[in-house]
């Protein structure tokens, strides 16, 4: 009667907690240090491109930042000459347009 109370128990126990019932336990393999220091190595190495990788798109980056710069001052500096060519042109004809009205008064 205990033996068969106890059995009920522990069916009633693993139904409510099933995370409980766990009757074996799986063991990890031992990992040696060498193996631990090569994956250490290997994941430097892996460390040391992704830097690397980062340092070139910084460069890259940098490089098309300057192009930028340089196509900005460059249209920059042509629209100033385009304006100022334009104002030569009003000032020339300012002059004229007013040289003729003096003409014109002085006749």
């Amino acid at each position: 009667m205990k033996k068969a109370f106890l059995i009920i128990l522990s069916l009633a126990f693993c139904a409510m907690y099933p995370s409980a019932s766990v009757l074996a336990v799986e063991v990890d393999p031992r990992i040696s240090d060498r193996e631990i220091i090569e994956k250490l190595a290997r994941l430097e190495e892996g460390q040391r491109g992704v830097q690397q990788q980062i340092n070139d798109l910084k460069e890259s980056t940098q490089q098309q930042i300057n192009d930028l710069k340089e196509s900005t001052q460059q249209q920059t500096n042509d629209l100033k000459e385009s304006t100022n060519k334009r104002f030569d042109i009003i000032q020339w004809m300012l002059g004229l347009f007013i040289t003729v009205a003096l003409s014109l008064m002085g006749i």
